[in-house]
């Protein structure tokens, strides 16, 4: 088991070396399927073998649907029901197969397009084949999941799941990997952009379109003919010139001399007759 959680580690480190736009997370069922790993191990309490212990491992495919349900723009719950089958050997007991059920629900916290968290899951084990009887049993377990989530809908994700379980003649320590591929529906909310969504990429055709027809070109600054500046909401005044304060009076005539008064005319006089 110690190579497991090593292989786990290692792909949440790889899921969360590099950053990119934040992504807001919305409701949306998911399917996915994958590979499976398990690892089964405990012991015989009755019957001929009572007291004997055993382990069973093997890989198989496994199938699972969720639904996720945005509780804010990083953190979702996501109920979850995950199905696997899994080739088995057992060097004590005969068995071939395996079967593991997993329900419960996940608590994730999403960082930009990535995803982690943990789960509570009832998981239930059985084995068949050989010349054994079938053996089944159940108990309540925890695990942890890390993902990556793309907003077109494609799903990443790797979990790990550990679990007691208790069988009719025995008990056994069960945990599985588990490496998914999947598609969720309507949750991804788009990546934003400051705050915002971020704008469409753009393409060869709307780059050449661009070029050819500018829709906001503008004049270089220096090639702008110069303009009135604008005239003010509240334009001065005009100036009045300055009034006197005296009204303008009509000219004087020149006023006579007293000296020059008209002296009566002398009559002229003549020789005497």
């Amino acid at each position: 088991m110690m190579n497991f959680g090593r292989v786990f580690s290692l792909f949440l480190l790889f899921l969360f070396a590099a950053t990119q736009s934040p992504l807001a997370a919305g409701d949306g069922f998911g399917v996915s399927a994958g590979v499976s790993n398990f690892s089964s191990s405990g012991s015989i309490s009755s019957g001929t073998y009572g007291g004997e212990s055993f382990s069973v491992s093997g890989s198989g495919i496994s199938l699972g649907i969720d639904y996720q349900i945005a509780l804010m723009k990083d953190l979702t719950v996501n109920p979850f029901l995950s199905l696997s089958n899994e080739s088995a050997s057992s060097d004590q007991l005969s068995y071939t197969s395996a079967s593991h059920t997993r329900l419960g629900a996940h608590l994730l916290y999403h960082k930009e397009q990535y995803y982690f968290g943990g789960h509570l899951a009832q998981t239930s084990e059985s084995f068949s084949g050989g010349t054994g009887s079938e053996a089944s049993g159940s108990g309540v377990g925890f695990g942890l999941i890390g993902g990556w989530e793309r907003e077109n809908g494609l799903i990443v994700s790797a979990q790990f799941d550990s679990a007691p379980i208790d069988f009719d003649d025995g008990s056994s320590d069960v945990t599985g990997i588990l490496i998914k591929v999947g598609y969720r529906w309507g949750a991804p909310q788009g990546l934003l952009y400051n705050g915002e969504e971020e704008p469409p990429k753009p393409t060869m055709e709307s780059i050449e379109k661009e070029i050819l027809n500018p829709t906001n070109a503008q004049p270089p600054a220096d090639s702008q003919a110069p303009t009135d500046p604008p005239a003010p909401d509240n334009p001065p005044a005009e100036e009045q010139p300055p009034v006197d304060s005296q009204a303008p009076t009509e000219t004087q005539a020149p006023s006579e001399d007293p000296s020059a008064a008209e002296e009566p005319a002398s009559a002229p006089s003549g020789p005497a007759q």
